[in-house]
Order: structure tokens, then sequence, then C-alpha cells
């Protein structure tokens, strides 16, 4: 057997038996694990595959590590349905876990390119940029930015969005229905900005969510963009056969 398939499979072997060992001992979300030590002399496995396997499970968010304190089991990701409009606020929730909004801007901007094409507006035309930091049990995990036709939505910037939905207030003050939309989901890296307010390094991998909400005449209501921390969330489809 080649180097590097003995090296893979005790890494597998290594992830196994920590997944046995939280079930085994009922770990829950908080726990904190043996040592890099202990699980080494324990296993008989070289403390080096045992550290590339805690690292591996923490890029997974399974595990975090904790300066000076250990690694601790992480709490489940929440799983967003790429299929439906369902907020991350109500997916929070559903999950049993702590979601708070802050308000980071909300201002008027003029449309550039990019925002045109979105909205299906002219180039500098008036637009409501809102931006809203996502915190998640206390973390922040996830950068919003929202862009908004202003000529539809006059006294948008009276509401309170670290309280109040975004869509809830388009239905209830304006009538507008968000009824569907489009989603492009990929990877990209942290900027400088965004690292400080996401509280992780520059150039660290997050998803990037983008995408327009409609009404049902297909007129464009809200452009949309998401940078969020991979740790805390994951994506899911329906696959049906055609």
């Amino acid at each position: 057997m080649a180097k590097s398939d003995t090296h893979f499979n005790l890494c597998e072997t290594v992830e196994e038996r920590l997944e046995n060992y939280i079930l085994e001992n009922h770990l829950t979300a908080g726990d904190r694990l043996p040592s890099e030590r202990d699980l080494s002399e324990r296993w008989g496995i070289s403390r080096t595959i045992i550290r590339q396997v805690i690292k591996l499970m923490i890029a997974n968010g399974i595990l975090e590590q904790r300066v000076g304190s250990g690694t601790f089991l992480l709490k489940k990701k929440l799983c967003r349905n790429l299929q439906d409009m369902q907020s991350i606020v109500d997916t929070a929730r559903q999950s049993g876990r702590s979601l708070e909004t802050r308000v980071l801007y909300l201002g008027i901007i003029e449309s550039n390119k990019q925002i045109m094409m979105r909205l299906q507006v002219p180039i500098g035309h008036r637009i409501y940029k809102l931006v809203r930091m996502r915190y998640l049990d206390g973390v922040p995990f996830s950068l919003e930015t929202n862009y908004l036709n202003a000529a539809h939505l006059e006294g948008f910037d009276a509401h309170d969005y670290s309280r109040e939905s975004l869509y809830r207030v388009f239905q209830e003050c304006y009538s507008i229905v968000p009824d569907r939309g489009e989603e492009t989901v990929g990877l990209t890296y942290i900027t400088d900005e965004e690292s400080r307010l996401l509280q992780v390094a520059p150039n660290t991998a997050a998803f990037y969510c983008s995408g327009v909400c409609t009404e049902p005449s297909g007129k464009p209501i809200d452009y949309f963009k998401l940078t969020t921390r991979p740790e805390f969330l994951s994506y899911t489809s329906l696959l049906r056969q055609q």
C-alpha cells in the first residue's frame, strides 16, 4: 500500500474514533474534547495525525479550538434550502438558536451599472442601501447588504431593521409581495474590512451569495449580497429526476 494511502486511512480511522467518542460520551455543543496528547496515547496514533484530523473537523464546522482552553464541540450548522425563501432568522429560530441583527448602514446611494442591471433602474437612480450584521449565539456570522429602489419606498428609513423583517415591512407598509427570486452561491475570500466585522482573519474562505427577489409580476424589488462564515452554515437542495 502506498504511503499516501496509509496516511489517508489513518486520518479516516481517527475521524471515525473521534465521532464515536462524541456519541458514546454524549457530548453536546460546548463540551471539551481530550487533548491531542491524551488521544494520541489512548489510540496509539501520532499527534501529527490527530492534529490534522482536528483541523479538518474544525474546517468542517464540527469542532472549534479556543486558545489556551482546548478543542470543543460546535453546535450544528444552520441548513438553508436553496429552493425556498425562508429567512435566515426563521431558519435560526427553528434550530433553537439565538440570532441578533445589527444595522451597520442605512442610507441613499446612486445606482451604479451593477445595481442598474439587477434592479432595472437608470444609472444614478436613488437607491436605499441597507447593511446588516447577523450574530448567531452572539458571534458575527453573516454580513448582508440589500439594495432597494427608493422611488417606491417613502419613509423606508424610519424603520428599525435590527428588529423588523425587511420583507414584512415590504408587505405591510408598501403592499409589495416578495414572490420569487434567483440566487447564486459560491466561495469568496474575506476582505480586510469584512474580517474586522466578521472577526476572522483576512483571506479566510467564506460563502458568497447574491441574487434578486421579485414581485409576482417579475419586477425586481431587492438586490442582495451575503458573505457568511461557512462554519455556521450549510446549503441543501432537492434533486428531482426530469
